[in-house]
């Protein structure tokens, strides 16, 4: 665990090719370092400057003033293994190497072969080749070619692809959401999922992981650290599917939820998602109830829901005193267009009150009538009082800023259509049988 504790919190990092040539990976990673106000020594190496990006540049590892915990390798390939056996000298303890290798993915190559004696013989861990560095918000670290960068919070990415990676934290950065740790692994020669998941499992401030999936090395111990991650915080994972092997496709999302994880079909589902596990509500009861102020919405939320026979069956009478449940069935339960913030609150409690109902799914439609922010108030002032998960759907572009903040704010996930709302409850409620599952 040492040297992944210098790898997500190191107090020192050099950059191996560091360089002052705008839009250069050794100038990225410099530029990234600062900007993310990383508070530890940052050492720029390369022979030919004195200075670099307004820092001391050193000719070598060997005359670093100290050995960095941790370094970024922004070389060629054919330097690196060279580069690693001098730094593991120094005293380094994880390199980074984004390289490529020169042969492809393939495993059995000699650039890999050589990275990893050097890794055996030297003890120095290794990220890579081929990855794209590691962001980790609350340390102040982002020592990545990703370009964008994510606010501090509970989730954590590990990618097997750098591009995936770089539009997951630019699609994040983008809505506010936070992330613990973002990390590539490029090809895993040493450093692989195993190792970072058990890393995850102990980290307190990781709530739930996103994992992409290209490939994976050794089976056994990837799902027995999978398995044990997801015993206490949720794995969403994605893996690109095989179009000419569907039985490869079924075999690995088999495999995945023996242990635990939820796979997820494409990057759309993977980042809805997110919305509802990061919260750690996970329903006691396994039936949705649906309300809001039209009954178009509810309708198509409860015929996907009641495919699946997860729609709850509330008690009608409790809900009869409330203007447009004469109208229609409880559930989903129409208010009407004219449903103001205070009969909201008060449907949702009666909702939450009944003990068949194990989430609910609170829906609204742009109405002069009710001005969606004073809506969005009430339902997150409601949530905040229940133990039970509530999911928002804003319909229309009812999803700004503030509304978002105001669900954030009250763990209430928010999605834009009823489909990826009950999709959300559905994770949720698969999530807590695969945790049973996993006591038995």
């Amino acid at each position: 665990m040492r040297a992944l504790r210098a790898l997500f919190q190191p107090d020192s990092v050099a950059v191996i090719g560091a360089s002052a040539k705008a839009g250069s990976l050794g100038s990225v990673v410099l530029e990234s370092l600062h900007a993310g106000g990383f508070k530890g020594a940052v050492l720029p190496v390369h022979p030919s400057y004195r200075a670099c990006h307004r820092l001391l540049c050193y000719k070598t590892a060997e005359a670093l003033p100290l050995a960095p915990d941790l370094a970024v390798l922004c070389l060629p390939a054919a330097k690196v293994a060279e580069e690693l056996v001098r730094l593991a000298d120094r005293g380094t303890k994880v390199g980074v190497v984004m390289a490529n290798d020169p042969d492809g993915h393939a495993p059995d190559t000699p650039f890999k072969a050589a990275l990893g004696e050097v890794a055996r013989s030297r003890g120095i861990r290794i990220l890579g080749p081929g990855s794209s560095g590691i962001q980790v918000a609350l340390q102040g670290l982002d020592a990545s070619g990703l370009g964008a960068r994510t606010a501090p919070g509970k989730l954590a990415l590990v990618s097997q692809s750098n591009s995936i990676a770089a539009a997951v934290v630019d699609w994040a950065a983008g809505r506010g959401i936070g992330f613990s740790t973002v990390v590539t692994t490029g090809d895993g020669v040493d450093l692989d999922l195993p190792e970072l998941l058990d890393y995850l499992a102990a980290d307190i401030r990781t709530r739930a992981v996103l994992l992409y999936v290209r490939g994976i090395a050794d089976g056994r111990a990837f799902l027995s650290a999978a398995r044990a991650l997801s015993r206490i915080k949720p794995i969403l994972v994605l893996r690109p599917h095989d179009l000419a092997n569907p039985l490869s496709n079924q075999i690995h999302d088999a495999a995945f939820r023996r242990a635990g994880m939820l796979p997820v079909a494409d990057a759309a589902e993977w980042f809805d998602a997110v919305e509802s596990l990061g919260y750690g509500k996970y329903p006691a009861v396994d039936k949705l109830a649906i309300l809001g102020n039209g009954g178009g919405p509810g309708q198509l939320a409860a015929a996907i829901v009641g495919a699946e026979n997860r729609l709850a069956c509330p008690d009608e009478a409790s809900l009869k005193g409330f203007a447009g449940a004469a109208r229609g069935p409880a559930n989903p339960l129409d208010l009407g267009r004219d449903a103001d913030p205070a009969r909201y609150q008060a449907a949702m409690q009666a909702m939450l009150d009944d003990p068949g109902v194990g989430s609910l799914l609170v829906t609204y439609t742009p109405s002069p009538l009710a001005p969606s922010e004073a809506v969005a108030r009430a339902v997150a002032e409601a949530a905040k009082k229940t133990q039970r998960q509530v999911i928002a759907c804003w319909l229309g572009r009812g999803i700004d800023g503030t509304i978002h903040q105001i669900f954030t704010e009250a763990a209430v996930p928010v999605f834009d259509t009823p489909e990826k709302a009950v999709r959300a409850f559905l994770h949720l409620v698969r999530y807590r049988d695969g945790q049973g599952a996993l006591m038995q």
